[in-house]
Order: structure tokens, then sequence, then C-alpha cells
């Protein structure tokens, strides 16, 4: 049996609103979050046309949000999550594993470096492999052990 595209969907899903249970989530950041998900969201649609003249600037807004948020702290760590589960939304997008990589999962794997909080780091770094390994969801099994 292999994983279909919904399946896919849905295992995005479920680590991303495990972020949500993140103790003192805050929804709606602010304009910081729609800001690098505004400056993500052509280039990763670029590199997923295979064009990567691009490449590095998500990164680098993530990076760049990452330090105006004042991260690594507490209180930033509910802002990560907002931009990690903001990002995600830009591979649901395009659920279709294509062969051209995107530097989405290094987005979401800067995010990650600067959590604070072990599960939660752990938890966005799930994001980051799920959406690198999308490949490999298409034609892997899925064991009858698995909770999804």
């Amino acid at each position: 049996m292999r994983i279909s595209q919904s399946v896919r969907a849905f295992i995005l899903s479920a680590i991303t609103a495990s972020l949500l249970v993140t103790p003192g989530y805050a929804q709606g950041s602010g304009a910081g979050v729609s800001g690098v998900v505004a400056t993500c969201a052509p280039i990763i649609d670029q590199e997923l046309k295979g064009d990567h003249t691009r490449w590095g600037q998500c990164v680098a807004a993530v990076a760049d949000y990452v330090k105006a948020v004042g991260a690594p702290s507490a209180s930033s760590d509910p802002q990560l999550a907002d931009l990690v589960i903001e990002l995600a939304k830009l591979f649901q997008k395009n659920p279709v594993c294509r062969f051209d990589k995107t530097e989405l999962p290094l987005a979401i794997k800067t995010a990650a470096q600067a959590s604070l909080d072990r599960k939660q780091r752990a938890r966005i770094v799930e994001v980051a492999l799920t959406i690198s390994d999308c490949v490999n969801l298409q034609t892997a099994e899925i064991n009858s052990a698995s909770p999804f």
C-alpha cells in the first residue's frame, strides 16, 4: 500500500497541529510571520519550477525573523510555532512531490534551531523532514503500527 497525497497531507497537518499544543501558543504573531511567508511563497514556487536563482532568500528571511523576535527565548517559541505552521502551508499548496527541491525544509529547520523548547524543536524538525522526504513518502508503505 502506498501513501496517498491525502495521507501525506494528513501527516503534515498532524505534525503542524502538534505545534499548537505548545504551552503559551499565541495565535496571530503579527505582520512578521506574514512578511516571511510573503517573501518565501514566490521563491518556493520558483524553485518548484526548477528556478533556483533566489535560493537562500527564504532561509535568510526566516533567519531575520528569528533575530527580530529575540530567539532563542521562551517568549519567542510560540512565534516560531506560528511561523512554521504558515511555512508548512506553502508545502500543502504544492502537495505533489517534484524532482526539484526547495529550500522550504531548510527554512523550517532554521526556525527549529532557534527554539528553546526541546519538544517543539523536535516537532519542527519533523515537519522539515516530512517535507524533504516527500519523494520517500510517495513510495513508502504504511506500517501497521503507524499512528497514521
